[in-house]
C-alpha cells in the first residue's frame, strides 16, 4: 500500500508539472485558461500535500520518502516524448542509477525483514 501512495504522489508531481509546463507555454498572454492551469495545478499539489500528510502519519516517512526519486526517470521520459530532450549515454546511465538506488534500497529492507 505505501508504494502506490508514494506513488500517488509522483503521479500527482508528474500532472502538476505538466499544467504548469501548458500554462508557460501560453505565458505570452495571461487570461482566464492560465489562471485556471495555475489553480489547477495549486489545487493538485494541495491534494497531494494532504497524501503526504496521510503517509507521514501511517508510515516511516525515511522508509516512504526516498522512492519519490522515481519521479526524475519518468519526467525524463515525458520530456523526451515531448521532444524537449535528447537521450545521451550520461543521462542513461544517471537514470540507471536512480532505478538500481530503488531497488537496492527496496531489497535492503526486503532482506532485512
Amino acid at each position: 500500500m505505501r508504494h502506490l501512495l508514494v506513488f500517488s504522489t509522483v503521479i500527482l508531481t508528474i500532472g502538476s508539472s505538466l499544467v504548469l509546463d501548458a500554462a508557460a507555454e501560453h505565458r505570452a498572454r495571461l487570461n482566464l485558461f492560465i489562471a485556471g492551469l495555475i489553480g489547477l495545478a495549486l489545487l493538485i499539489n494541495i491534494l497531494k500535500f494532504g497524501l503526504w500528510g496521510w503517509i507521514h502519519r501511517n508510515y516511516d516517512i525515511s522508509k516512504s520518502y526516498p522512492l519519490t526519486s522515481i519521479f526524475f526517470p519518468l519526467i525524463f521520459i515525458i520530456s523526451y516524448w515531448k521532444g524537449e530532450v535528447d537521450i545521451t549515454g550520461f543521462k542513461l546511465v544517471g537514470i540507471a542509477l536512480i532505478v538500481l538506488g530503488l531497488w537496492v534500497f527496496e531489497r535492503q529492507k526486503t532482506v532485512a525483514s
